[in-house]
């Protein structure tokens, strides 16, 4: 059995098709050659930071970290499966054609009997409520959250790299302070063996100094359990243990703090980007309120043989008795306001770090000027006191009073510079700009991730 000739008359409803496409499916317009030449001379955009460390070893280093690390590996993949959500999102525009055949048997009528014949049947959709556009308008977005929560997972990476390499910084750094002190307490130590010899020492001299190394020797095993733990933490990070002698450079600074600078930070963008995910999604729950109206033919034999052709037009409107809609309405608008209250916290965390980095500049530099002068002094003062005990001016626990604040004052400088650190780089991290700042691409992730 064949198809019927008058199937040639369905192609009209493909020509309707055409000139009911959705215009959200329609590929962008060309550009107007004035508006590519201004484009090509635009001025670049002005620059974020007052620096980069892109060329700086410490740099390399968190930028290498960021790449590899399986976290922001992850990221990148949400990127693909984002771009291909956006594939399985169909135009509905798109006739809908189907072939097949059926088996009727009538009882009444003109011809009753059993008969089949095959079919074709077109079906375009003239209008779906905007559900189609508002599905499209949410996988992009999406793909855009993707990229933007990459960015975000690369800034929390860029930071915990550097927080662990100044972790392991100022482990090595007190441990050999620590060592050092170590060395001075016997130094002492062999002092009063020597004076205990000569007869000019005392028995509580040797316990004092004796209590004194016990107590060095727990400070250099807590030391080396803390270096080990700073170790154990870039292995977390970088996947390696860095060597700890590569120079850690002063953060650059966020040259625009005002409302526009914070609002074009890159986690701010990421944020706007999940928010505007939640606002698609609402306005897709919204459109499935929406009645869908399509337009279809069919084309077959009827009993007796003869050619028909048939045309239908079908309305669909949903009335939601279960309140499945409704609902879905309420939870999409509840996550729009809970990602625009995300944003508003996101961005007084933002001016709240960028303050205190500030706060931390002036005042980090000035206690570290304190701890450093009081470092020279304490020198001083050891140096001293152990003249004045040898010609027995100053008592043995004066000594070693001196050479306990000479160890606390070169702690305080390590704690300080580290402390100054870390809130620069805390605040790059919490805009985002960490990752430019380090010189860490989103090609080169890419790059290496695929």
């Amino acid at each position: 059995m064949t198809l019927p000739p008058s199937l040639l008359a369905l192609p009209a409803l493909c020509l309707l098709a055409g000139c009911m496409a959705d215009p959200a499916a329609a590929p962008a317009p060309t550009p107007a050659p004035q508006a590519i030449a201004l484009a090509a001379t635009a001025p670049p955009p002005a620059p974020r930071l007052s620096g980069s460390l892109a060329a700086t070893g410490f740099g390399k280093m968190i930028a290498t970290a960021v790449r590899s690390h399986p976290d922001v590996r992850s990221a990148s993949y949400a990127i693909d499966s984002a771009a291909a959500d956006l594939g399985t999102v169909s135009n509905p525009y798109i006739p809908a054609v189907s072939v097949g055949a059926s088996a009727i048997h009538e009882t009444g009528g003109t011809t009753p009997g059993s008969y089949a014949t095959p079919y074709l049947r077109v079906t375009q959709m003239i209008f779906d409520g905007g559900i189609s556009s508002s599905q499209r308008t949410a996988a992009l977005a999406a793909i855009e959250a993707a990229r933007n929560n990459r960015l975000v997972s690369a800034s929390e990476v860029a930071y915990s790299a550097v927080e662990a390499y100044v972790s392991l910084h100022s482990a090595a750094r007190t441990l050999a302070l620590m060592q050092d002190n170590l060395s001075a307490q016997e130094e002492i130590g062999q002092l009063i063996e020597t004076r205990s010899a000569a007869g000019a020492g005392g028995q509580s001299d040797a316990l004092a100094v004796r209590s004194r190394i016990a107590d060095a020797r727990t400070m250099v095993i807590e030391a080396q359990t803390a270096l080990e733990r700073a170790r154990a933490n870039c292995i977390a990070v970088f996947g390696f243990t860095p060597d700890g002698d590569t120079a850690i450079p002063v953060p650059p600074r966020l040259l625009d703090r005002s409302d526009t600078g914070i609002g074009n930070a890159p986690r701010l963008l990421a944020i706007n980007s999940s928010l505007a995910v939640s606002e698609a999604q609402l306005a897709l729950a919204q459109a499935e309120r929406m009645p869908q109206v399509s337009l279809g033919g069919t084309a077959k034999n009827d009993a007796r043989g003869d050619q028909n052709v048939t045309f239908d037009l079908s309305v669909d409107y949903p009335f939601d008795t279960r309140g499945r809609t409704r609902a879905a309405v309420e939870k999409a608008a509840a996550e729009v306001n809970d990602m625009k209250a995300q944003k508003a916290a996101l961005v007084r965390d933002i001016r709240r770090s960028l303050d205190y980095a500030e706060a931390a500049r002036a005042s980090g530099a000035a206690r570290r000027a304190a701890a450093q002068e009081a470092v020279a002094a304490n020198h001083d003062n050891v140096a001293a006191a152990r003249e004045e005990f040898q010609i027995g001016r100053r008592s043995l626990l004066s000594l070693l009073d001196a050479q306990s604040d000479y160890v606390d004052a070169q702690e305080n400088v390590i704690t300080a510079e580290a402390d100054m650190t870390l809130a620069g780089y805390e605040a790059l991290s919490l805009t985002g700009d960490i990752v430019e700042a380090t010189g860490t691409s989103m090609e080169d992730i890419v790059t290496v991730t695929r």
